[in-house]
Order: structure tokens, then sequence, then C-alpha cells
């Protein structure tokens, strides 16, 4: 774990990753029992990651100190 990174933050993280997990592992396993095709699911796989890569990796929903720091990636703060 990284330093000041609280207990409840990183919980949040890994419950949020589960929950996507089994909510698109639920929708693929629809999409396949309703049309029979396995692509279906990839597809709707790369859509969504295609849809979501650039909000869910935004720097400010990880670190809470971008705001302080004269770089995006807070490295002028490590001590």
């Amino acid at each position: 774990m990284q330093q000041n990174t609280s207990l409840l933050k990183a919980s949040m993280v890994v419950g949020f990753q589960l929950g996507y997990t089994v909510i698109f592992g639920s929708y693929a396993s629809f999409l396949f029992v309703r049309t029979g095709l396995v692509s279906v699911g990839f597809v709707a796989g790369a859509i969504s990651f295609v849809y979501l890569l650039f909000p869910l990796t935004s720097p400010a929903l990880y670190n809470d100190r971008t705001d302080n720091c004269e770089c995006w990636h807070t490295y002028c703060y490590w001590t």
C-alpha cells in the first residue's frame, strides 16, 4: 500500500472493481444466454472499456493531492 492511503479508500477501490466485475460478468452472461454468441460479450466489454477508460483513470479520482502540486503526478511531494 502507498503512503498516506487510508484503508477505507483502498477498500472502496477494491469494492468498486469487484462490483464492476460482477455487474459486467452478469451482463455478459445475460447477453450470451439471450443471443448464443460469445462475441457479443466481448463487444460489450470493449465498448464499455473504451467509454469508461478516461473518466475512471483520471488522476483526480485516485490522488487527493493533485491541487497542491505543480506536477500532476505529485512526485514532487514524496517524503
